[in-house]
């Protein structure tokens, strides 16, 4: 371990601190205790890190000690998160992300200086820009200064600004989806808009996709309408795909809504309980590539339990490209 350095001049605690801590130290090892203990040596390190540094150092636990360590780091890194990162940059490289987390946890209570700590990283040790600018944003995210967090990642360095600023939208969307696609939508045309907007697309699905499909729907621009509603339809199927179909049952078949259209296609359940429902719902896809190959899977899951019904079907559509079709009626014909 490094040496021990106070960083800065500070008061240490009275003896209410000393003979609270030497109570917990009596007191039997528990979890209950070791959270306590935590929670005491962080309230010390905001005014005495040194002593507080000392006092984890020394116990003989390993994974106690790195627990106390890191809640000492969390507490200096709130009053002095300078001191505390450059305390942290002389820990063995393993160490480093857990460390990390706990100094960005501790100056995030100060997003301002948690800001300039990590530009600061970023610059000094450009090979692990992107796990400094991750912590950050996660510590932004989790305080809910979304914007702060987008402004950030939009002025990291060219070869991580993309990656980051999809991750600063997916935080802001999990949380404010419809706020987060708004920004994401007003940004200039270019790679980092459908960067935002896939990103915010992505992190709302996540949570509430079919509120993300009613407000993808009114969308003026029918390449992010279409966008939109792929994401969310797709997760929509998955977690409920009753209410998915009877929502897309709305509009007349249209591109934005062919991605809903196969993933309802090819619902397993579905397919077991109604194919010739899933062969229909495959056959309202407007792309002809993509109507033709769902139709063909669903013709062949049809055909593993009813292969007579399944090639009746497969002869009498139109929906089949012709390769498509030559093929799957061999397949289907020699099945049975």
């Amino acid at each position: 371990m490094p040496p021990v350095a106070a960083g800065r001049a500070v008061a240490r605690p009275g003896g209410e601190w000393t003979a609270a801590w030497e109570r917990l130290a009596a007191a039997p090892n528990s979890p209950a205790n070791d959270v306590a203990a935590e929670a005491a040596l962080e309230k010390l390190a905001e005014t005495d890190p040194a002593r507080a540094l000392t006092i984890a150092l020394a116990e003989r636990n390993r994974q106690r000690r790195t627990d106390w360590l890191h809640a000492v780091l969390r507490g200096w890194a709130a009053v002095a998160p300078e001191a505390a990162a450059a305390w942290m940059a002389t820990l063995p490289s393993l160490d480093h992300e857990g460390a990390e987390t706990s100094v960005l946890d501790g100056a995030g209570r100060n997003p301002a200086a948690a800001l300039a700590l990590v530009n600061g990283l970023v610059q000094s040790d450009p090979a692990n820009a992107r796990s400094h600018a991750n912590q950050l944003l996660r510590v932004l995210g989790y305080r809910g200064d979304y914007e702060a967090g987008v402004d950030f990642a939009a002025h990291l360095p060219e070869n991580i600004r993309s990656e980051m600023l999809g991750t600063a939208f997916q935080y802001w969307a999990e949380a404010q989806p419809e706020r987060a696609l708004d920004a994401a939508l007003k940004l200039p045309d270019g790679d980092t808009r459908t960067t935002a907007i896939d990103a915010a697309v992505s992190g709302w699905s996540q949570g509430d996709p079919a509120s993300l499909a009613e407000f993808a729907v009114n969308l003026s621009s029918s390449v992010d309408r279409a966008e939109a509603l792929q994401t969310a339809l797709r997760e929509w199927v998955q977690i409920n795909p009753k209410a998915a179909s009877e929502w897309m049952n709305r509009f007349d078949p249209k591109p934005e809504l062919d991605a809903g259209a196969a993933a309802v296609a090819l619902q397993p359940g579905l397919l077991e309980r109604q194919p010739d429902i899933a062969a229909s719902w495959a056959e309202s896809i407007t792309d002809p590539k993509l109507r033709s190959g769902t139709l063909a899977n669903v013709l062949r899951e049809w055909a593993a339990r009813d292969g007579a019904a399944a090639l009746n079907y497969a002869q009498g559509t139109t929906a089949l490209l012709p390769e498509d079709r030559a093929a799957l009626l061999n397949e289907l014909r020699a099945s049975q």
